[in-house]
């Protein structure tokens, strides 16, 4: 009786736990939205004009981010990143953006006073156009993201279909 009850509990605990855990990573998802803000996972592009996209990444609640590092990495020959820039509204500001490595944008962050969670802060604008007709993407990888070394609550960041005519 008692190893079948022990059992049942056990069970129940993995099931709260893995629960628990799926819900978390949810809310640790960086993602895109278009210039009206609204979330995107796939955007049409046009040779002629640029279209500005934007990446954003939670804080969780009780978590306090003071900087941040990732890497955008896109397809040089589909896509043209014609400006990369800080939100108007960014809590913190990229204090470095490096477009030397084609098919790369190399950003970092910081701030002192940091921004407390649980928010959704605007990371970076980016316009981009088509060089051709066809379909890319656009991923993110963050390296850090937290309060210090020791802190990180790292974002996954959802993948950005383009697709060009």
């Amino acid at each position: 009786m008692y190893k079948k009850t022990f059992s049942i509990c056990m069970m129940i605990m993995l099931s709260c736990l893995m629960i628990i855990s799926a819900a978390s990573a949810d809310d640790s998802k960086a993602y895109w939205v278009a210039a009206d803000n609204s979330p995107v996972s796939t955007v049409k592009l046009s040779s002629d004009t640029g279209t500005i996209i934007r990446l954003m990444a939670p804080v969780p609640e009780g978590k306090v981010l003071n900087a941040y590092s990732f890497v955008i990495s896109y397809n040089e020959n589909a896509v043209e990143v014609s400006d990369v820039l800080a939100p108007p509204d960014a809590a913190i500001a990229p204090a470095s953006i490096n477009l030397n490595t084609p098919g790369e944008i190399i950003a970092n962050g910081f701030s002192v006073k940091g921004v407390e969670g649980e928010a959704e802060i605007a990371i970076l604008d980016i316009s981009i156009k088509s060089k051709k007709s066809g379909s890319s993407s656009l991923s993110a990888t963050f390296s850090a993201y937290g309060t210090d070394a020791n802190k990180q609550f790292i974002p996954e960041a959802e993948l950005l279909t383009l697709s060009a005519e």
